[in-house]
């Protein structure tokens, strides 16, 4: 379990070490993930601020360094993110695939963060610190699988586009849509019962790395130039990171956390 637990906390803050370079690069909030307006008051000081604390939490993480702590900061940040950006304009666009979508990853990736975090909180932190992320650890189990319904949802709905996305060298590209929606409504079944969780995530995670080598990293690299395929790449390895992280540790149940 801890390769599986390297693995996933290296994809993890290499991701999210990505979306602060992407950002310091373009020196705008992510155009896809965070749709910051740029009419917010002090727009860049907030763009390389958060840019800055995801790089410098990740670069943490990877050098063993407080990796708790760097972890569930990057946890309560997207949490933040959700809260004051994609709940308002998901409820203004019900009907907006790509609002479902972004929102639910910044969900996931949040919770992404916790789950990591838990696995490195230490006997010297306070009592009430290891209580906050254990429980948002442990719902963040739940949280994942909400998000992996609302994309099983949606590929469902677009299933022709996600077709066009498996590259065309790839055979049976309706067989291979439905293989994946499977994939995703099995992982968020298996972890909304507690049935082979560890098992369902590490496969989660296989998928998602599949196709950040498969779709993603060829899409970077057939248009280097564009920031859109670079975030693509950068949320597909927080997820597949998320995934194992969750395999190399099931979160404890509510019920042994309110005995903390």
């Amino acid at each position: 379990m801890k390769k599986i637990l390297f693995l996933g906390q290296f994809l993890y803050a290499l991701a999210v070490a990505g979306f602060g370079i992407i950002q310091l690069f373009t020196q705008n909030f992510l155009s896809t993930l965070l749709p910051f307006p740029s009419s917010i008051p002090l727009y860049l000081v907030w763009v390389y601020t958060s840019a800055i604390i995801m790089v410098v939490a990740a670069a943490a993480i990877l050098a063993n360094i407080q990796r708790g702590i760097s972890a569930a900061i990057l946890g309560i940040m997207f949490f933040i993110f959700f809260l004051i950006l994609h709940v308002t304009t998901l409820i203004g666009k019900l009907q907006d695939p790509l609002e479902w979508t972004v929102a639910f990853e910044t969900i996931l990736i949040g919770s992404g963060g916790f789950i990591i975090a838990a696995e490195f909180i230490q006997k010297a932190h306070t009592t009430r610190l290891k209580r906050f992320v254990i429980f948002f650890a442990a719902i963040g189990r739940y949280l994942i699988a909400c998000s992996l319904i609302v994309f099983a949802v949606l590929h469902i709905i677009y299933t022709s586009f996600i077709q066009k996305m498996i590259p065309a060298w790839m055979p049976a590209h309706l067989i291979l849509a439905v293989i994946v929606i499977s994939g995703l409504f099995l992982a968020a079944l298996s972890f909304i019962l507690d049935i082979k969780v560890r098992l369902s995530s590490t496969l989660l995670g296989i998928m998602f790395l599949i196709w950040v080598l498969l779709v993603h990293i060829p899409a970077v690299f057939s248009n280097t130039h564009a920031e859109t395929e670079w975030i693509s790449l950068c949320i597909a390895l927080a997820c597949s990171g998320t995934a194992f992280s969750l395999a190399a540790r099931t979160p404890e149940s509510l019920g042994v956390i309110l005995t903390i």
